[in-house]
């Protein structure tokens, strides 16, 4: 579970195409709705090239179902190399996409730290905190699943549906 994982591809859902949100109709309406007055500027300069979003943004949990106030507080304590380095990167690979809210991202002040978090935490409160029970209980009930048929039927049967250009052989993924 990476509960701060999950509120990065949220913002994303909502940011993107209407396509991406149709099957979570009910959902995006209810999450626009709370998410109206946050202020979301400093996120969405992050993720509005829809080609890559920084690692930093939801670094990998440090241990299995984190609680999301150690995930921002790792967010908070991101090396600022890191962060001018992923933030470089972002605009390399942007195609012209606008300095303007990334700058203060480039210098990894804290306040923009500060002020991502802050919207970081917004959104979780707004649009995943009242589904957090459902999607994670999903999420268990999945990787149980998943668990089961590794154990059962081996690790090329479970990787085979991943897609179909990827194959399993003789522990080559």
């Amino acid at each position: 579970m990476h509960p701060l994982g999950e509120v990065v591809e949220a913002v994303d859902v909502l940011n993107g195409p209407a396509w991406r949100q149709a099957p979570f109709t009910r959902w995006s309406t209810e999450a626009r709705t709370a998410l109206e007055r946050v202020e979301l500027t400093p996120l969405r300069a992050l993720m509005g090239n829809g080609v890559h979003v920084p690692d930093f943004l939801a670094p990998p949990p440090q241990r299995p179902s984190p609680g999301f106030e150690d995930q921002l507080r790792a967010v908070l304590v991101t090396d600022r190399t890191l962060i001018r380095r992923e933030v470089e990167g972002l605009l390399c690979m942007s195609n012209g996409h606008s300095e303007d809210g990334v700058t203060p991202f480039l210098h990894a002040s804290d306040a923009a730290l500060e002020r991502l978090v802050e919207a970081l935490s917004a959104c979780w409160e707004g649009a995943l905190a009242p589904y957090w029970r459902r999607i994670r209980a999903t999420l268990e009930a999945d990787m149980a699943q998943r668990a089961l048929r590794l154990a059962g039927d081996g690790p090329e049967d479970l990787l085979s549906e991943l897609h179909p250009g990827l194959t399993f052989h003789e522990g080559v993924l």
